[in-house]
């Protein structure tokens, strides 16, 4: 895993999606901001476009690499889990610890989100793969934190079907195919770095399951054996595709796919027509089917190539043939989810490989051992000029029968499996999407943020902001609401005022007012008019402020939860030049002094009652001050003295927040009762 950072501003454009990359004026004193995370393959298209926009400048002029070991030295990096963690042992189970550790960093947090680095290989066969292995390391999550969802970072262009596998996966959220930027790492407590894949420790030293479980910190001795199988969600509607396709096909279906990602791992066409013609004629009633083109043609040959157009296609097909033959990896690993017989040709990797599939049984090319190629998954198209003709002869040794009875071996391992133990499939889960709200309850009546905790003080200054309010107010009454959060407060004012009155909120924090809105329309309120607006300032203007990402853990008087910032307009209250106001209500996070300095007009022409807080006792003089020339009474209020309910949370009982409530003593020059 790496970043990296541009001098000059450069567009990625493809076909699927765009990413625009602004300029740092020094490549050595970097913004966060601006250090881009590497996703697969961005970085070599950033060096590529700067190369060609700028021909005459070297581009190691206008990229910088930014290695791990710096990003890392980010206060607000995530912790990085695994063995690719410095100073963790190389056996045992070392995740139990790390997300020990994890949660000792966030005490009070209960919302974590897990970040996969390059998902689990590009793929589709060490996805599935990968997956399984999850599937531990997703119960380990899950016991050691409150609350938890899962990322996964690809390239700009995986592999057809890889996140479609993903988003299969429980807790799984989001995948993403451009790099975040450093600063955006802040919403992740965690990561698993899978970057550079084949060339991580021990990949292809042990068998695949066993490396995922091992590289992210499990033992994979402690892990059963089925627990290393496979699992595939079939969609009804491809699965329905391929039915109609074989309706037609009686007898016993035999799918031959002989054709692999990598041309190492591929059938030759000779050896592919000399075991098609050993398989039909070693039982009558046999049909092969074919899902990729090939020039093989016979009366019981089933050409599918136009039906098996995706990778989901293709698993539906597995699960309804009644043999395989394969060299494509993926296809063993869909065979065992599905629970079909199936005899794998390997060509560069042991036969004990992929050894927990019971109904998959394994042959080696004859003398791959001491081919070119052994131990390797690819080779150059240059090497495999070199190397084909030594792979050709290898494949013309390989009998037929040999296949055969591999076949009718995993067929007989399919006979005595229990029916519910051979196939793992699962209906497919619905595209998943953040969730950024929580479910309405009984108790619960509006729309309120996924990651807001309970908060104590939060629920009594509410309750009490209500309680004074519905003894000013009547209907018909303009109230302002300074702060508004997600509406709950709203709504009950507008209950009270309407349907003649006027509700005014001001919720400057985006998402927090984009619930507002919604609580609102929900409500049917159609008195309550809402700003996304920050009320300070003397006139119109724009500032940045701190994000609140509201699927992330906070209070609901939090004014942000993440480091990177967004422009908020800032406008006072006085812009309205409202005609009537009776009531001001002001509540954290806003500024509560700076907000008023902004309604000063309309204070003095309105003389509305004032309702602020939270206030901290050091603050009282300054509000004394600024409400003296108005003519105010100005009275706080201990809100453990207003609300019984806070009272008896013991840990609060020696909490000094302020309610002030400011009561004019002259009649308003608009004739407002006082």
């Amino acid at each position: 895993m790496h970043g990296y950072v541009v001098s000059r501003p450069v567009v990625l454009r493809t076909a699927t999606q765009v990413k625009h990359i602004a300029a740092s004026a020094d490549l050595d004193k970097v913004d966060v901001a601006l250090v881009q995370i590497n996703a697969l393959n961005e970085h070599k298209m950033v060096r590529e476009a700067l190369s060609r926009q700028f021909p005459d400048v070297p581009v190691d002029t206008l990229v910088k690499t930014v290695p791990f070991e710096q990003l890392a030295m980010w206060s607000q990096f995530p912790m990085l889990l695994g063995r690719g963690a410095k100073g963790v042992a190389l056996v045992g189970n070392v995740l139990n610890e790390q997300l020990r550790e994890l949660r000792a960093r966030h005490p009070q947090r209960q919302r974590f989100r897990i970040l996969l680095i390059n998902g689990f290989g590009t793929n589709l066969g060490d996805t599935l793969i990968g997956l399984t292995a999850f599937r531990s390391v997703w119960a380990l999550l899950k016991a050691h934190l409150p609350e938890v969802t899962v990322d996964v970072l690809m390239g700009w262009a995986p592999l057809g079907g890889v996140t479609q596998l993903l988003q299969q996966h429980e807790g799984i959220e989001q995948v993403l195919h451009q790099g975040p930027s450093l600063q955006g790492m802040a919403r992740y407590q965690g990561l698993f770095d899978f970057s550079a894949l084949i060339g991580l420790p021990g990949y292809r030293e042990m068998a695949p399951a066993d490396w995922y479980l091992w590289w992210m910190g499990l033992d994979p001795n402690q892990v059963a054996d089925g627990g290393k199988r496979n699992r595939i969600a079939i969609d009804p509607a491809d699965a329905a595709a391929v039915a109609q396709a074989l309706s037609d096909v009686t007898g016993v279906k035999v799918l031959i796919n002989p054709k692999a990602s990598e041309p190492l791992r591929q059938m030759p066409a000779a050896y592919l027509q000399t075991l098609t013609d050993a398989v039909l004629n070693s039982d009558p009633d046999i049909r092969v089917i074919f899902d990729q083109p090939v020039a093989v043609h016979h009366p019981r040959v089933v050409h599918l190539a136009d039906v098996i157009n995706s990778p989901q296609r293709l698993a539906a097909l597995v699960a309804q043939v009644q043999g395989i033959v394969t060299t494509d990896t993926f296809v063993q690993h869909v065979a065992d989810a599905t629970g079909t017989p199936t005899c794998t040709l390997n060509t560069s990797v042991p036969a004990a490989f992929f050894r927990y599939y019971p109904m998959v049984q394994t042959r080696v090319l004859p003398g791959a051992e001491s081919l070119g190629a052994w131990g390797r998954t690819k080779v150059s198209r240059e090497e495999w000029a070199t190397l084909s003709p030594a792979y050709a002869e290898a494949w013309s040794r390989l009998e037929p029968a040999v296949v055969l009875a591999a076949l009718t071996q995993a067929q007989a391992a399919k006979v005595s499996t229990p029916t519910f133990d051979a196939a793992r499939i699962d209906n497919p889960r619905p595209a998943s999407r953040p969730t950024l709200v929580k479910s309405k309850t009984v108790t619960q009546s509006i729309l309120v943020p996924r990651g807001q905790r309970t908060d104590q003080t939060s629920e009594a200054l509410q309750r009490q902001l209500l309680k004074l309010a519905e003894h000013i107010v009547v209907p018909g009454d303009t109230v302002v609401l300074l702060g508004a959060g997600t509406g709950e407060l709203a709504c009950a004012l507008a209950d009270r005022v309407e349907l003649f009155g006027r509700v005014i909120a001001f919720e400057p924090r985006r998402m927090i007012h984009q619930l507002l809105c919604a609580n609102v329309l929900d409500a049917g309120h159609a008195i309550v008019e809402t700003h996304p607006v920050m009320p300070t300032g003397l006139g119109l203007a724009v500032a940045q402020l701190p994000r609140m990402e509201v699927q992330d853990d906070h209070s609901p008087l939090d004014g942000s939860n993440q480091p990177v910032s967004e422009p908020v307009i800032h406008w006072p209250l006085d812009r309205l030049e409202l005609p009537h106001c009776r009531l001001i209500v002001q509540q954290s996070p806003v500024p509560l002094i700076a907000a008023l300095q902004g309604a000063a007009a309309t204070v003095t022409r309105h003389r509305p009652f004032i309702l602020a807080g939270l206030l901290k006792p050091e603050e009282l003089p300054v509000w004394q001050h600024v409400l003296r020339d108005e003519d105010y009474e100005v009275r706080p209020y201990l809100l453990k003295d207003l609300d019984a309910g806070f009272t008896r949370d013991l840990e609060q009982l020696e909490d000094r927040s302020l309610i002030l409530v400011a009561q004019p003593r002259k009649h308003a020059v608009s004739r407002e009762r006082s």
